[in-house]
């Protein structure tokens, strides 16, 4: 009973120090880190530093100890495909991204051997804090659809997932594929395959005068018509220049006409056959000559050719067109020449007319 009675003796009065405490609680507070400050401020001081902690990747810090390797006819990718194509060096924890030849994209995980897709037009390791290359592409959309391009960049993905680059229509396919920054892209020809009234066979196309965007975008018609193929304008080879063809109307009488004469200059050898031939054939020919009405018999006999008036020499009507320039200027002096034609050869049946009357 005493034991018991002494415990709650020192109970109340702890009661009563914590009530006067909470009553001067303030005070109470200022005399607590005095003490704080007595007892811990002296040859205790701080060891330690506070430090900001950056976020570190595991794919950057594991070495890359692998090497990826890429057959693009069957598909697969990997590190034991060690008798195909080398990509890059790479680790176990590296990402790749893959371009089909139908205009779709995967990333996925590296592996040994991973199916990526047939007809690989580009594959590399894919790392999301390395900055963003700028892709090319020129796209034809469906079969026989228009030819397109588009500059992207591919942003944020989900692995193995499929993403659609075109439109999504059924047989498409990509004309080139190319990686660069987004200022130094390069100039390619794009060769039309040959068809009747197709003037323009080529189109030299610089991808720098087209926009950076992601890659939902859709893309610039660059033609309707078909195209074989897509090169680069340094490996392209130069188009043959174009020659300007010109008839002259008196070209076609003359050329004749000079043959004979040098046929005529030619010495002819005489033989015993011949002299024989030529005296059979005298007397017609004078008698063909005699009756011809282009010849008249002068005073001693002879014949002189009759003089008539030849016909005017009208002069070759040349039509140059330059198919360097657009195509509205080209129809407006095309337009512009048939028009003069057209009245020139009117003006011509209106004087025969005339005359006729």
């Amino acid at each position: 009973m005493k034991e018991q009675d002494e415990k709650i003796k020192g109970l109340e009065t702890q009661l009563a120090e914590v009530e006067h405490n909470l009553a001067h609680i303030r005070q109470y507070a200022i005399t607590w880190f005095k003490d704080l400050l007595k007892k811990y401020s002296k040859g205790r001081e701080r060891k330690t530093r506070m430090e900001s902690f950056e976020q570190v990747v595991a794919s950057e810090v594991i070495i890359n100890n692998e090497k990826l390797y890429v057959n693009r006819e069957e598909g697969f990718a990997g590190f034991s495909l060690k008798k195909d194509e080398f990509v890059s060096e790479c680790s176990e924890l590296d990402e790749m991204i893959v371009f089909r030849g139908d205009g779709t994209m995967i990333v996925t995980k590296v592996d040994e051997k991973k199916y990526v897709g047939k007809d690989v037009r580009y594959i590399s390791v894919f790392r999301k804090t390395e900055p963003e290359p700028v892709f090319n592409m020129i796209f034809q959309d469906g079969r026989g659809g228009n030819v397109m391009v588009k500059r992207f960049t591919v942003g944020g993905t989900t692995r193995d997932k499929e993403y659609i680059l075109t439109k999504g229509t059924e047989g498409s396919k990509v004309l080139w594929f190319s990686v660069s920054n987004e200022k130094d892209a390069e100039t390619v020809r794009v060769m039309l395959r040959p068809k009747p009234k197709l003037r323009i066979t080529q189109i030299d196309l610089n991808l720098n005068d087209h926009e950076v965007k992601g890659r939902g975008t859709i893309g610039v018609i660059v033609t309707r018509n078909a195209v074989s193929k897509v090169t680069k304008l340094s490996d392209a080879k130069p188009s043959a220049p174009a020659k300007q063809m010109q008839l002259d109307a008196m070209e076609t009488t003359k050329a004749p006409a000079a043959k004979i004469k040098s046929e005529k200059e030619k010495p002819a050898v005489k033989t015993k056959s011949a002299v024989a031939a030529k005296k059979k054939t005298a007397p017609v020919s004078a008698a063909m000559s005699a009756k011809s009405p282009g010849k008249k018999k002068g005073k001693g006999g002879k014949v002189t050719p009759s003089k008539f008036q030849s016909a005017k020499e009208e002069k070759a009507v040349t039509m140059e067109w330059d198919f360097s320039e657009k195509t509205d200027k080209i129809k407006q002096d095309r337009n512009r020449i048939l028009t003069e034609l057209e009245q020139k050869t009117q003006s011509k049946k209106k004087a025969q007319l005339k005359m006729d009357i």
